[in-house]
C-alpha cells in the first residue's frame, strides 16, 4: 500500500468517525428538545396541573361504556377506543394511562385466540392491571387455548367475576372451572345454543373451588335441566 493510500484510508477513518459523533450529538439534541417540548406541554395542558388521581378520574370517565353489569361484558382491546386510544395523544396521557390499574382491570377475550399478536395484546392488557381485582370475559370454547389458560392461571387469585360466554356449552362442566378460583365472587354462563340433557349438578363443583362465590347465574337454550337424582 502506497503512502498516498494509506493516507487516504486515514482520511476515511476520520471523516467516518466524525460522522458517528455527530449523529450522537444530533440524537442527543432530539432527546434534549422532546424533553424540553414535554415540559412546555405539561404548562400548556390544564391536565398536566391537576393531580394524578384527579387526572386518572376523568379518564376513567372516558372508558367505553358497557352493556349492563349483569352481562358482564368486558372491554374488547380497541386502538380507536381508550383506554388504549389514550396512549397514543401524547406522553403525559400515555403516563395517566399505564399509571392508572383500573383501565386495564377489565378484559373481554377469546378463549381460543385467532393469533399469536392477541395473545400478547391480552398478555400486556393484563399486566397492567397490577394487583387490582379483575373481571373476565371469555367468548368461544369451553377448551381454554394452552396459551390462553397460562395466563388465566397466572391470574386467577385475582378474578372476582367471570362471565363465559360459550359456543359450545359440555353437558358436564367447562375445563375452565376445574381449577380454584379463590377470589371470585361472580360467575355467569351464556349460550345462544341448544344444550340437550344438560345437567346443573356438573357445575357445582366449582362451590367448592370457589369460596367466595355469592353469585352464579346460567344463561341460554335448554332442551333438558336435569337437577334431581
Amino acid at each position: 500500500m502506497t503512502m498516498v493510500q494509506q493516507e487516504l484510508r486515514k482520511q476515511l477513518d476520520d471523516l467516518s468517525s466524525a460522522i458517528k459523533a455527530q449523529r450522537l450529538a444530533l440524537d442527543g439534541l432530539i432527546n434534549q428538545r422532546s424533553q424540553v417540548q414535554r415540559e412546555l406541554n405539561s404548562f400548556l395542558d390544564p391536565m398536566a396541573l391537576l393531580p394524578l388521581e384527579l387526572q386518572s378520574k376523568i379518564f376513567l370517565d372516558c372508558l367505553p361504556v358497557c352493556r349492563t353489569e349483569e352481562d358482564g361484558i368486558a372491554r374488547t382491546p380497541d386502538p380507536k377506543a381508550a383506554p388504549m386510544l389514550l396512549l397514543c395523544v401524547c406522553q403525559l396521557w400515555r403516563d395517566i394511562a399505564l399509571s392508572t390499574p383500573e383501565f386495564w382491570n377489565h378484559l373481554r377475550m377469546e378463549s381460543s385466540p385467532s393469533g399469536a399478536s392477541d395473545f400478547q395484546l391480552f398478555e400486556i392488557w393484563l399486566k397492567r392491571s397490577r394487583s387490582f381485582p379483575l373481571a373476565l370475559t371469555l367468548e368461544g370454547s369451553s377448551v381454554l387455548a394452552k396459551d390462553i389458560k397460562g395466563l388465566i392461571d397466572g391470574c386467577r387469585e385475582r378474578v372476582e367475576t367471570l362471565t363465559l360466554l360459550l359456543t359450545i356449552i359440555p353437558p358436564r362442566g367447562s375445563h375452565i372451572l376445574r381449577e380454584p378460583f379463590p377470589s371470585l365472587k361472580k360467575l355467569t354462563i351464556k349460550s345462544t345454543l341448544n344444550v340437550n340433557g344438560f345437567n346443573i349438578r356438573n357445575w357445582m363443583p366449582i362451590l367448592k373451588t370457589s369460596p367466595t362465590l355469592t353469585h352464579l347465574s346460567f344463561s341460554g337454550s335448554f332442551s333438558v335441566w336435569e337437577t334431581t337424582g
